[in-house]
């Protein structure tokens, strides 16, 4: 029997360990998962004139400026956030057109303006307070790439004057690797389904089964949707996430409700259950490379990255939680089953502001 001492630690555990599942969820509640802070800017030169396009997810520019955004605004944003130079003169432009891409959530403002031969140089200030912020910088003259890479937050790099080859396919690979870490990091509902997978507990050999499922899915999706084969509208795709994440969360309450529950058994209806789920958050992770207009080589290696990168992510989330869930349950059986239960309604919970929250919102 467990006496009081023990009984009055257990409980701190659990506060503890609620504390650390719950109260980061309703900090960021409200936050948008799938809203990247990335930009395309494409430089043109033809003859004497100079075409520039920037493309950017819509909802990441609404984060930034703190407010929705109507086309004017929207050209605003973009133009005041967009430095273009021909040699030390910033190119002033005025909105040519604004095509808003309803189904990826992106919108990609242009212009054309008068270029007199001088070199170029761009500066990547769309996101200009967001360190993890990336932007593809491409030039082309006379229709050939002459510049091509990634930039972070506020570099400024010159166009040269002859063709070169484009970024190495390695650091275009650790660039979005390091995109797709962050990608996860900031998308608290995925990190939220991720953990709702955790909580239900069992084997390792028993998540690692559910999680490869989940993998595989977002993997299938987030290429498909990359390469433009299959799209879904971002108004369609979030809140089905939103309700995944629920869905995950009330099957481990009715789980966990029981008495007496085989994990390792109820483990195995998750794995098609997990994988259709893990078919719409590829959709949703497709939102953050949509937004680089990628093609040929530059979409195969960008797509490797990212996707390697929220592996990674979701590993280190995992390795995280699973491990402190499972020493609690093993050690304080019925307080370990309270904290899943108790973990479980607030993710649920979450899944369904957020649903609630992008329905009214689209």
């Amino acid at each position: 029997m467990m006496d009081f001492t023990s009984h009055r630690v257990a409980w701190r555990l659990i506060l503890r360990c609620c504390c650390l599942v719950v109260l980061p969820i309703f900090f960021v509640v409200r936050g948008f998962a799938h809203d990247p802070a990335l930009s395309s800017v494409k430089v043109m030169l033809t003859g004497k004139e100079m075409a520039i396009s920037v493309t950017v997810h819509q909802l990441a520019l609404e984060k930034a400026t703190g407010h929705r955004l109507d086309p004017v605004d929207t050209d605003i944003a973009i133009r005041s956030r967009t430095f273009v130079y021909a040699g030390s003169t910033r190119v002033e432009a005025k909105m040519a057109s604004l095509d808003v891409d309803a189904k990826g959530g992106a919108v990609t403002w242009s212009t054309r303006v008068p270029w007199n031969s001088q070199p170029v140089s761009v500066r990547q200030a769309v996101f200009p307070d967001d360190p993890a912020a990336k932007s593809l910088v491409t030039i082309y003259k006379d229709g050939r790439a002459i510049f091509d890479t990634v930039y972070d937050s506020k570099t400024v790099q010159l166009a040269p004057t002859g063709l070169q080859s484009p970024e190495a396919w390695y650091v275009r690979l650790l660039r979005f690797t390091g995109t797709g870490i962050s990608h996860i990091f900031i998308g608290i509902d995925h990190v939220c389904f991720v953990i709702g997978l955790v909580l239900l507990g069992g084997s390792l050999r028993g998540l690692l089964r559910v999680v490869t499922s989940f993998t595989i899915a977002h993997s299938i999706t987030l290429a498909l949707a990359a390469l433009g084969l299959v799209t879904l509208p971002a108004r369609i795709v979030e809140p089905l996430i939103a309700i995944s994440i629920s869905g995950i969360a009330i099957d481990n309450i009715l789980q966990l409700r029981r008495t007496y529950t085989n994990v390792d058994t109820a483990w195995k209806h998750r794995v098609a259950a997990t994988f259709v789920f893990g078919l719409l958050h590829g959709f949703g992770f497709a939102g953050a490379l949509g937004t680089l207009d990628l093609t040929g080589t530059q979409l195969a290696t960008s797509l490797w990255g990212f996707n390697l990168g929220v592996e990674l992510g979701q590993l280190v989330i995992v390795l995280c939680t699973a491990p402190l869930i499972g020493i609690i349950v093993k050690k304080y059986p019925i307080h370990g089953r309270i904290l899943r239960i108790s973990g479980s309604i607030a993710i649920g919970l979450a899944g369904l502001f957020w649903f609630v929250q992008r329905i009214t919102a689209g």
